[in-house]
């Protein structure tokens, strides 16, 4: 820094928040609450268990920024200058995806797609926006687990798919 610059930082004032007083930092901690808000919505709309929460937080800040504002410019256009370009799909729908031939051995006579769960968009990295990746839990792999509310969820690893393409059921949404 230059010396003049340095000078500048050294004489700001701020207020620091003090540890473990959430009243002290009331703008991160209303952030924090309206994530774990959004979490649960998106998880009890789904119909879905707490085991997939640690999905659903993600989806709910990507839903938020690119369908929610108050001058009509969502966050997310505001950061990338351009809209989210895909269809907003609800957490927990059903979608018909095509699985990667890495994850599931498919016999010459299997259809190409397979039913399964939304549970989210895959972001590009160094926040450069969405690569058009989806997030996809294949039914299957819920035959054997019990998603009972009262069930431990410590041995049930998620594991979605990464997919490029997604399509609705005929019906609509599921």
């Amino acid at each position: 820094l230059s010396r003049g610059l340095g000078d500048v930082y050294k004489r700001q004032q701020h207020e620091l928040s003090q540890p473990g007083m959430p009243q002290t930092n009331g703008v991160i901690e209303r952030c924090n609450a309206d994530i774990n808000s959004g979490r649960r919505a998106h998880l009890t709309q789904a119909g879905m268990p707490e085991c997939v929460g640690i999905l659903a937080a993600p989806t709910y800040c990507v839903h938020s920024n690119v369908t929610h504002s108050e001058d009509g410019i969502p966050p997310w256009g505001k950061r990338y200058g351009k809209g989210f370009g895909c269809r907003i799909y609800p957490f927990g729908c059903g979608v018909y995806f095509r699985p990667a031939r890495t994850k599931v051995a498919t016999k010459a006579h299997s259809p190409t797609m397979t039913f399964g769960i939304f549970v989210g968009y895959r972001l590009a990295p160094n926040l450069e926006g969405w690569n058009g990746e989806y997030l996809i839990l294949d039914l299957a792999d819920f035959a054997d687990v019990s998603l009972h509310a009262s069930e431990p969820y410590h041995s049930f690893q998620i594991h979605p798919h990464v997919v490029k393409e997604v399509r609705l059921p005929k019906e609509g949404y599921i």
